[in-house]
């Protein structure tokens, strides 16, 4: 299955709530909401390249399924994603520190 193309956020359910749980401090929740991220994803074979970009900063990532690597939140927030070669859903495998608390999270 290929995902190229470019996407646009439909829309965010409980996504401050969400934003709350993880620490995020009443600003810039309120700043997310106004985020209008679109994103371009180009795929080939396990490689994938993308492309976010939003109202408040523009960002190129590039990773191999299977292979874990580092990303930046937009709010600075370091955390360690990996994406499974096979799996019957989008889920992704996160870990890292998390909001304003520094709260490490799994998920």
């Amino acid at each position: 299955m290929t995902f190229n193309g470019t996407w646009k956020v439909d829309r965010n359910d409980n996504y401050e709530k969400f934003m709350e749980q993880m620490g995020i401090n009443v600003v810039k929740r309120k700043m997310a909401e106004h985020d209008n991220l679109k994103i371009t994803i180009e795929q080939n074979g396990d490689k994938f390249h993308i492309k976010e970009s939003s109202t408040f900063r523009t960002k190129d990532i590039d990773f191999t399924l299977g292979v874990p690597f580092d990303y930046s939140l937009a709010d600075g927030t370091e955390v360690s994603v990996s994406f499974p070669k096979s799996c019957r859903s989008t889920r992704s495998q996160t870990s890292g520190y998390m909001g304003d608390g520094g709260r490490h999270v799994k998920g």
